[in-house]
């Protein structure tokens, strides 16, 4: 950590030498004041984009949506440029950009106290919303009239329940009372962020208390395609341990907007397979034949997201049992004799045979 946050001030000083201002700015600030890992760095610069990327011409940068990242000293680096209040639309992402020569203005744009937090290359920290006060708390507030905030742009409402889940700290009254009054809101959400947002909540250190609270309060009713299955997740009060397992629970019960998840998951393969298996096979029972075409990892994650809906029971140990008998695990075993594979034809399909040619 030590040699990412100094190679992050060189990057800083560049900027000053340049004749800017720039800061380290949220999380890694409130991860300093933690004393936690610094997993990501954010600069924020009163440099327009198109006046960092000169001045980082020696290394490799690459311009994203929202920032510019840089790849200096085999770290990576996101620099943003100070924004004023930006123009919203449909309560999504701002429809125009508004770059601003104050930090105070890019602080006011954060979403959460804790977050609005800035720092020099030396160490000097500026608070403009009490972050440090609502760290020591261990409060999450939102900055300015949480309605509007969130009105502004709703997945603020998906990032606040994430930082509970990173921190384990409990949402204010008022934030949250605002989070319930605009969960409808979320309707509004792109695909691309309910999945980055739900990987936060999902997998974050405290899930537990997060997906409470996501449960208790309701919001997945108002997430595009997923609300059915969170119903029946809710159900169980099972704790999935990763987001594309989630999602894959969601789409065994209703399949309409997996189009719009998918391409954003680890695996496109392993979550399109595990929701046919899942669906085809709700009771979990395979023949060998299934069992041998889909693998022992997609049968196994299969059953589990069908005993998570209550709709089978845990099996692994008898599917690995059952994958272990079998003459064939695998094409890479079909290295065999002739008389071998007639013996195995005798026990599966012929379309095990034509689908291994």
């Amino acid at each position: 950590m030590d040699k990412y946050l100094e190679k992050g001030k060189e990057l800083i000083k560049m900027l000053i030498n340049a004749g800017y201002e720039a800061y380290f700015i949220g999380e890694c600030v409130r991860n300093i004041i933690l004393e936690a890992e610094v997993n990501q760095i954010e600069i924020t610069t009163n440099a327009t984009p198109s006046a960092v990327l000169p001045i980082f011409s020696f290394a490799r940068t690459e311009e994203k949506e929202e920032h510019i990242d840089v790849l200096y000293g085999g770290y990576t680096y996101h620099v943003t440029t100070f924004h004023a209040s930006n123009t919203h639309k449909d309560n999504r992402k701002p429809t125009k950009q508004h770059y601003s020569k104050n930090l105070l203005d890019e602080l006011a744009n954060r979403d959460y106290t804790i977050n609005a937090l800035a720092m020099s290359h030396s160490g000097k920290i500026t608070d403009a919303y009490m972050g440090v006060t609502h760290i020591s708390k261990k409060k999450i507030i939102v900055i300015g009239k949480p309605k509007v905030r969130f009105l502004e742009d709703p997945r603020r409402i998906l990032y606040g329940i994430a930082l509970m889940s990173q921190l384990g700290y409990k949402i204010d009254g008022a934030t949250k009372r605002a989070m319930a009054s605009k969960r409808k809101l979320l309707l509004n959400v792109k695909a691309k962020d309910v999945y980055q947002a739900l990987s936060s909540i999902i997998e974050g250190k405290y899930s537990k208390l997060a997906m409470t609270f996501f449960l208790e309060h309701k919001f997945g009713r108002y997430l595009q395609g997923l609300s059915k299955g969170i119903d029946q997740i809710s159900k169980r009060r099972h704790i999935i341990e990763k987001a594309d397992d989630f999602l894959a629970a969601c789409f065994i019960v209703d399949d309409t907007q997996k189009e719009a998840y998918k391409e954003y998951v680890l695996s496109e393969d392993m979550f399109e397979e595990t929701i046919e298996l899942a669906k085809a096979f709700p009771k979990s029972k395979y023949d060998d034949y299934t069992l041998y075409k889909y693998g022992l990892d997609v049968a196994v994650k299969a059953n589990e997201l069908n005993y998570i809906l209550r709709k089978a029971r845990k099996s692994t140990k008898k599917i690995k049992h059952q994958f272990e008998k079998l003459r064939i695990h695998d094409q890479d075993e079909l290295d065999i004799k002739k008389q071998e594979l007639m013996q195995m034809l005798k026990e599966f399909p012929a379309e095990v045979y034509i689908e291994c040619l």
